[in-house]
């Protein structure tokens, strides 16, 4: 059901895309979204980079324990209890915290969520989901003109990784989604159509999975909405 929900929204937003195209968008900045380089430097795959690793298979398996409870079982508790037991447990090991902020916002405790996400970003600067979580937590606070600085700069992940020539969908959708919410916060939706692009052309909305991609294509929306409604003024 909520599939479907999605796919009759999402038609709405291509609505609005082509409105916005056609009545707003300059041949220019059509030209350049076309030649647009996002995604094009890398493959997307199954890929282990050394920061996801683990050890041995103990840790793995605690790891998928985990994760699956915060995914399928209520009690929140008990994997906020487990996963701080494993970040101790088994240092250098930032995936734990990503299992520990979700369970924190699904456990409503938003202020610990933010902690451990702005503690996983401490630690662990050059791990791509602390960026892109912290990215995000700096946009959500009205700090976006920091987001830059935490992706050293760079405007795509082979600039960010130039050792790296596969990322998998996670990663390149938490990316996409976190640039597009930047740049619709900068005014610049040509800029977040770049990436916005990606994500489409990608199949990333399918299966619509990201709370981040979820606010990235809503606030892309509602920005060219506003836009288009100024221009009928």
């Amino acid at each position: 059901k909520s599939a479907e929900t999605f796919k009759g929204y999402f038609k709405v937003c291509q609505k609005i895309n082509k409105t916005y195209d056609k009545n707003m968008r300059t041949p220019e900045a059509r030209e350049l979204l076309k030649q647009s380089s996002i995604g094009k430097g890398y493959k997307i795959g199954e890929v282990k980079a050394d920061h996801n690793k683990f050890d041995n298979a103990e840790q793995e398996d605690e790891y998928h324990r985990l994760n699956d409870m915060v995914l399928y079982d209520n009690n929140y508790d008990q994997v906020i209890k487990g996963t701080l037991k494993a970040i101790k447990k088994y240092p250098g090991k930032p995936m734990f915290y990503n299992i520990l902020q979700f369970a924190y916002v699904f456990n409503d405790q938003f202020e610990e969520s933010e902690k451990a996400i702005m503690e996983a970003y401490a630690l662990y600067p050059d791990y791509l989901f602390a960026k892109i979580y912290y990215a995000n937590l700096l946009i959500d606070e009205g700090q976006a003109h920091e987001v830059l600085s935490v992706f050293n700069g760079k405007a795509d992940l082979n600039e960010i990784y130039p050792d790296r020539k596969v990322f998998d969908e996670m990663e390149a959708a938490g990316y996409y989604a976190c640039m597009c919410r930047y740049f619709v916060r900068e005014d610049d939706i040509d800029s977040a159509d770049r990436y916005m692009n990606a994500i489409i052309k990608r199949g990333f909305i399918e299966p619509f999975g990201q709370t981040v991609l979820k606010l990235a294509i809503d606030e892309l929306c509602n920005a060219k909405m506003g836009k288009l409604v100024e221009q009928t003024r």
